[in-house]
């Protein structure tokens, strides 16, 4: 993620419905929602709890784009 991010909560919803991206390289996607997920806590758009549910549900999502891959 190189530009800059206005708003990563916002961003982070979109990215985990991108199924196509999940199943075409779902390492790269998952790095992206962590990243997103951790920004929008760092910007405290997300208490730690909500970020936890974040991390989880992102891990979740590159399960399901892995097990789609194969």
């Amino acid at each position: 993620m190189k530009r800059y991010i206005d708003d990563p909560l916002a961003e982070w919803q979109a990215a985990i419905k991108q199924r196509f991206d999940l199943v075409t390289d779902p390492e790269a996607q998952w790095r992206k929602l962590v990243d997103l997920a951790m920004l929008a806590h760092k910007r405290r758009q997300v208490c730690s709890g909500e970020l936890s549910e974040m991390l989880e549900l992102s891990d979740a999502a590159k399960l399901w784009g892995l097990v789609e891959w194969e």
